[in-house]
């Protein structure tokens, strides 16, 4: 009977172990992934947040000013869609994102991510994605990810 209930216990164990390890190969977040893209004007920053949670479930929602409203889309990635940010992550490295990409500006564009540990802003002028603003490697990345969630999920 103490046979048994080792043996049992050990399988329970080891199929555990491999659901973890399985759920962990699924999801490519290790944590919460939010990205705002906010234009700054006279009611203040206005723009759209989008959260990604570690199991790929996500939500879209507006912000005005300094409240962001009830998600307006809500749904889970698919497995193409979480292929796709599972190798924009690897690639784009945001553990090497400084804290802070370009200087404020007067009606600025600032899209900012926060991921786990890293926090990272970046910040253009108002003429858009490109305008004037220094183009560093970082940018680009995070021009990369802003504009691959908001072709995977809406906004």
């Amino acid at each position: 009977m103490i046979g048994f209930a080792l043996r049992f216990a050990i399988v329970a164990v080891a199929a555990f172990v491999f659901a973890e390890v399985s759920m962990a190969g699924q999801y490519p977040l290790t944590a919460q992934l939010v990205l705002r893209d906010l234009q700054s004007g006279i009611v203040g920053q206005t723009g759209t947040v989008w959260t990604i949670e570690p199991d790929c479930s996500f939500t879209v929602a507006r912000q005005i000013a300094l409240q962001t409203g009830a998600p307006h889309r809500r749904g889970q990635l698919t497995p193409e869609q979480t292929a796709k940010l599972s190798e924009l992550l690897a690639r784009i490295d945001p553990a090497s994102f400084p804290a802070q990409i370009g200087e404020p500006q007067v009606n600025g564009r600032e899209i900012s991510l926060a991921y786990g540990c890293v926090s990272s802003t970046l910040n253009l002028p108002p003429a858009g994605p490109g305008g004037g603003a220094t183009r560093d490697q970082h940018a680009t990345r995070l021009l990369d990810l802003a504009e691959t969630l908001e072709q995977l999920v809406g906004d």
